[in-house]
C-alpha cells in the first residue's frame, strides 16, 4: 500500500495512533518503511534473527526509535498504540528494550533526557523542577540518577497529578552534569 493509498479514515487513524497531525502521517509512513526495510535486511542477511514474539517486539521498537520516533523514546501510550498492547504490556516492553538494548539505545536516552529537562519548569516558591512525563521516562531517569549517585532524590510525582513529576535540585543538576560528561550509559 502506497501512502497515496491510504484514506481519510486511515490517516486520521493513523495520526492517532502515532500521537501526531494528520498531515504529518505521510512522513512518518516513510519512516516507518525505512524501520521495515532495515528488519527485512537483517533477516534476509542473516542479522538479528529474534525467533520468540517478544524478541520480535523489542526489535521492532528498537527500529522505530532509531526511524520513527527519531532516535527518542517513545511514550508507553504510543508503544500501546502502536502495537496494540495494554499500559502494562508497552511498559514491559519498554523495560525489555532499555534491558537488552541499552547501549544500542544510549542517544535515544540521551536526546529523551535532554528533551525531558528542557521542558522542565522551575518552581522556586517548591524548591523543585516540575515537569510533565510518562512513567517510564521517568523509570528510566531515576535509573540513571542511581547509576550516579544512589543518594540522590529521585523524581517522584507530583502529589495529585496523573503524569506531573518533580525533580529535586541536587537531581536535575545531577542530570545536567550527566550529560555535560558525555552521558556515560551506566549498568541496569
Amino acid at each position: 500500500m502506497a501512502a497515496a493509498d491510504v484514506t481519510d479514515s486511515d490517516r486520521a487513524q493513523l495520526a492517532y495512533a502515532l500521537g501526531i497531525a494528520p498531515a504529518d502521517v505521510p512522513g512518518a509512513l516513510e519512516r516507518i518503511a525505512a524501520a521495515a526495510t532495515e528488519e527485512y535486511l537483517d533477516m534476509i542477511l542473516g542479522r538479528r534473527l529474534p525467533r520468540r514474539l517478544e524478541e520480535i517486539r523489542e526489535q521492532r521498537l528498537v527500529l522505530l526509535v532509531r526511524h520513527l520516533f527519531a532516535n527518542h523514546l517513545p511514550t508507553e501510550e504510543q508503544v500501546a498504540r502502536v502495537f496494540q498492547l495494554t499500559p502494562q504490556q508497552s511498559r514491559a516492553l519498554l523495560r525489555g528494550v532499555m534491558a537488552k538494548h541499552r547501549y544500542e539505545l544510549a542517544d535515544a536516552v540521551r536526546a529523551t533526557l535532554e528533551g525531558t529537562l528542557h521542558r522542565a519548569q522551575h518552581e522556586p516558591g517548591a524548591g523543585v523542577w516540575e515537569v510533565t512525563a510518562d512513567p517510564a521516562t521517568i523509570d528510566i531517569i531515576n535509573a540513571e540518577l542511581a547509576a550516579v549517585d544512589g543518594s540522590l532524590p529521585q523524581v517522584t510525582r507530583r502529589r495529585g497529578t496523573v503524569s506531573q513529576y518533580e525533580i529535586r535540585p541536587s537531581a536535575y543538576q545531577a542530570l545536567r552534569d550527566l550529560l555535560a560528561a558525555g552521558f556515560p550509559v551506566g549498568p541496569e
